[in-house]
């Protein structure tokens, strides 16, 4: 579903974005039906890229007007981050229980070097597989990049940086589901010839 997302728009075809992550949630339910039930991990996808169509471009506009696109990058780190976590908070806190105070703070902090992390890992792998002593050199930056990594998870994944629920009801759901599409949908359509 992200790949099919990014390659519309790349294509220039944005608009059309949710058209086709649609098409393939529908084609993956076809296959499967129970995802839709079962599956924590591919509601949070589908809801993680709509979030990323619908609300990144108006929190990336927002952002702009205060930092004067001097910081591309950290705008497009916040307004995904903040987006796909509104789109996903409410089925993080129905399925698992809990809502987490430091989380755009985390992703802010772990995002940034992910794109290292995975081509020093590649490297590490391909070059590991033809000469361990290459793979070795290129595991060195793997190794502090994961250090730092866990550090960031394991410091911020302490009590104090969340709340939990118990008995979260699906009719909770439903309405915290509602009240975004619907904010969402007047951002959208408020702001949409200024940002998206």
């Amino acid at each position: 579903m992200g790949g099919l997302y990014l390659l519309a728009q790349k294509m220039g075809r944005q608009s059309i974005g949710s058209r086709v992550i649609a098409i393939a949630c529908a084609g993956m339910l076809l296959i499967n039906p129970l995802l839709l039930i079962y599956d924590v991990g591919f509601q949070l996808s589908f809801l993680a890229v709509m979030g990323l169509i619908y609300l990144a471009p108006i929190f990336k506009g927002f952002i702009n007007i205060f930092a004067r696109n001097k910081a591309k990058n950290i705008v497009e780190i916040i307004s995904t981050t903040f987006a796909a976590q509104v789109f996903t908070l409410p089925i993080m806190i129905y399925n698992f229980g809990n809502l987490s105070f430091v989380s755009p703070i985390t992703n802010i902090l772990v995002l940034p070097i992910v794109y290292w992390l995975m081509i020093f890992g590649f490297l590490c792998s391909f070059a590991g597989a033809f000469f361990a002593g290459l793979g070795w050199i290129f595991s060195l930056p793997c190794y502090f990049l994961l250090s730092y990594f866990v550090w960031v998870i394991d410091f911020f994944s302490k009590p104090w940086a969340m709340k939990t629920f118990e008995n979260v009801s699906l009719l909770w759901l439903a309405a915290a589901y509602l009240a975004i599409v619907v904010a969402t949908r007047f951002l959208y359509k408020k702001y949409r010839q200024n940002f998206v």
